[in-house]
């Protein structure tokens, strides 16, 4: 059996427990020791490893900073706190012509950029306080240039200290076009003020963007009013005519895209109520692509050439009222001269029958009006001869107004002022009996249904130069002033330019010819005076007629008595183409006591004359003849027989003279129709003409 050795003692035993617990923690400790290691080794080399990783970030970071820095299209530079560049893009280098080793580390003046020092100052101050400026425009001079630059800046971290990134961007370019433009714009405005037409700017909304001072003036908007209308609100346009609306220019520019002008008669109604003719045209504007980016419409005032061009066609009607006078004159007049003459024979053998005297009184005043009525239109063509003399028009107004009262009804007033006595002007009594006929008639014509009060106002007035444009440019002086209004239904604005027109009329069929108004018109520019019109409708009318006033020396000019008829004796040789105006003046002078042989034809004349040059004792004469007119006819005879009377007669006496008929040895005119004691008192006055003669 083996033997077991047993400590010696307790003290022993502890000692060896303590040992090998003492073993046993330095095991474990180193064991410990040996992890911690491990696992500090294993951190670290994490750490290494995401810290490398950090590091390849930050490189690819910045090398992405740098790849878009420098793909900027405009200048960027980063600069530490005093200014100095820490790094620039490509553009920068490239715009200062530098490396990016040269630039590095140097300030932009040193660089050769320079910028207004109280400019900069602004900036930084607004860079401390806000961390940002952006957009500020700035110029810079570089070399001797200056550029305008739009700056912007901010303040970052870089690295762990603050830095400033800018980006500067060249507008140069654009300022200049801008200043182009608006130098363009100024130059257009000024050269808008200053043409005479109107211009009007719109966008491709038909919106007011222009509008020129003569615009302004012709809608009576101004360019900032206008902008916020409607172009229709400023553009009022209508037809003159009919007043209804006209299509806008503007929009018919831009649905069509062409160039369009307005119709004739296009009427503009401007704000404060004014009416403008104008003439225009609306083109579009485009932009480089050819699309349409609004609208330019220039128009002009053309009221005066409108009326002128009235006046014009005006003065054509009565050229040709005057060509289609001369034209039936001659036959009207022989027509009514054998009518007349055969109306007194037959009057002179009526004897006791009263009845039929005043049948044939009704003819012959019928007659007398178809006269008048040529009269009144050779008149108002100016192609009648017209005595005028000294004549009071003060008495004439009276008389008509006398002779008017019987016409017109009750219940229609009359009140004359006539606050100038003796008025005197150079004229023919009868013509200016027509002027007032003519107007109180239509006064009258005016008043008819609800009555009224027709007004006559004689006074003298003075008329200077700013005053003759409405009277027909008469000339500055004194005038007689007839003011003749009524209460009655007024004259449309629409017509009221049309009054003076040959044939325009208003008035029912069979009430009126048309050549009243015309009449008067004519008249009154024969005399040098003039008519102006002013009506409302519902209130009345007033017409103004100005005649020139004559001066107050001199005796008056008074008309001849009425003819009367003048017996005779002698031998009369009539022509004329027209039997029975040869019939009845036959006739007339025979039953005053002549011996008369008629003949229709002037060859007949000349025959008669020849085999007996001194039996006749006046010849009586057509003026126009198929084989020979009354001059040439005068001319003849005189070569035969010069001391025998030769008496004219004519319808019409166009270019014929007195001068021209003495001439060639006529020693009287007398106008067609002639009544018998025109007729009787021509003859008799010419036989007591002729030498060692003397009849009643």
């Amino acid at each position: 059996m083996k033997d077991i050795i047993f400590c010696s003692s307790p003290s022993e035993l502890s000692t060896a427990v303590i040992l090998v617990a003492a073993g046993i923690f330095l095991i474990l400790l180193l064991l410990g020791l040996v992890a911690i290691s491990f696992f500090l080794k294993r951190r670290l080399n994490e750490k290494i490893i995401r810290l490398d990783q950090s590091m390849q970030r930050v490189v690819q970071s910045e090398a992405r900073f740098q790849a878009l820095f420098d793909l900027l299209p405009f200048s960027c530079t980063l600069n530490d706190m005093s200014g100095r560049i820490i790094l620039a893009n490509d553009y920068f280098c490239n715009t200062a012509q530098k490396p990016l080793e040269e630039i590095i580390g140097s300030t932009m003046e040193a660089l050769g950029r320079t910028v207004d020092p109280e400019a900069k100052k602004r900036i930084e101050a607004d860079i401390k306080k806000n961390g940002s400026v952006s957009n500020v425009e700035i110029d810079v001079v570089q070399n001797g240039n200056t550029y305008h630059i739009l700056f912007s800046s901010c303040l970052i971290d870089w690295k762990n200290e603050k830095a400033i990134l800018s980006s500067t961007v060249d507008i140069t370019k654009r300022k200049r076009a801008e200043e182009a433009v608006k130098q363009g714009e100024e130059n257009l405005r000024v050269t808008l003020n200053s043409i005479g037409d109107a211009v009007i700017v719109t966008d491709i909304n038909g919106r007011i963007t222009i509008m020129n001072p003569v615009a302004q003036q012709l809608t009576g908007w101004n360019e900032k009013e206008a902008a916020e209308q409607p172009f229709k609100t400023v553009f009022n346009i209508v037809n003159s005519k009919s007043r209804d609306p006209v299509e806008s220019p503007v929009q018919k520019v831009l649905s069509t895209g062409k160039v369009v002008g307005l119709a004739n008669h296009t009427m503009l109604l401007a704000r404060d109520g004014s009416e403008y003719h104008i003439a225009d045209s609306g083109s579009p504007i485009r932009n480089d692509h050819g699309e349409i980016k609004g609208v330019v419409l220039v128009f002009r005032d053309v009221t005066e050439a409108y009326k002128m061009a009235a006046r014009l066609r005006q003065a054509e009607k009565m050229e040709a009222i005057g060509i289609l006078a001369g034209g039936i004159a001659h036959d009207f007049n022989n027509i009514l001269s054998s009518l007349l003459g055969f109306t007194q024979l037959a009057k002179m053998e009526a004897g006791d029958n009263e009845t039929l005297k005043k049948y044939l009184d009704s003819v012959s005043t019928s007659g007398l009006r178809a006269r008048d009525l040529v009269s009144h239109i050779l008149t108002f063509s100016r192609k009648s001869d017209v005595k005028r003399q000294k004549i009071l028009i003060d008495p004439i107004i009276k008389e008509t107004l006398k002779f008017i009262r019987a016409s017109l009804p009750s219940n229609i007033r009359i009140h004359q002022d006539l606050r100038v006595k003796r008025a005197r002007v150079m004229g023919d009594t009868t013509q200016i009996h027509q002027v007032l006929m003519n107007l109180f008639a239509n006064a009258g014509y005016a008043m008819k249904n609800k009555g009224g009060k027709l007004e006559v106002v004689l006074d003298m007035i003075a008329i200077d130069r700013t005053d003759t444009m409405q009277f027909n440019k008469i000339k500055p002086g004194l005038y007689y002033s007839l003011m003749i209004s009524d209460t009655g239904c007024g004259i449309p604005q629409a017509i009221i330019d049309r009054i003076f027109e040959p044939f325009f009329t208003t008035k029912n069929r069979g009430e009126g010819t048309g050549m009243g108004l015309p009449t008067v018109f004519g008249i009154l520019k024969e005399m040098a005076g003039g008519i102006s019109v002013y009506s409302e409708e519902g209130i009345g009318t007033t017409f103004k007629v100005l005649i020139p006033a004559h001066a107050q020396s001199g005796r008056l000019d008074t008309p001849p008595l009425e003819s009367k008829m003048i017996s005779g004796e002698g031998n009369i040789l009539i022509v004329d183409d027209e039997e029975p105006i040869v019939q009845s003046s036959q006739g007339i002078l025979t039953s005053l006591g002549y011996s008369v042989t008629g003949t229709t034809s002037s060859r007949e004349v000349l025959e008669e004359i020849e085999k007996k040059p001194k039996f006749y004792d006046l010849v009586l004469t057509d003026m126009t003849m198929p084989e020979m007119d009354g001059l040439t006819l005068a001319r003849r005879i005189k070569a035969i027989s010069p001391e025998i009377p030769i008496v004219l007669c004519t319808g019409f006496s166009e270019g014929l003279t007195k001068e021209m008929c003495r001439s060639v040895g006529i020693c009287d005119l007398i106008m067609k129709p002639m009544i018998a004691g025109e007729l009787s008192n021509a003859v008799n006055s010419a036989l007591n003409k002729r030498p060692g003669k003397q009849t009643n």
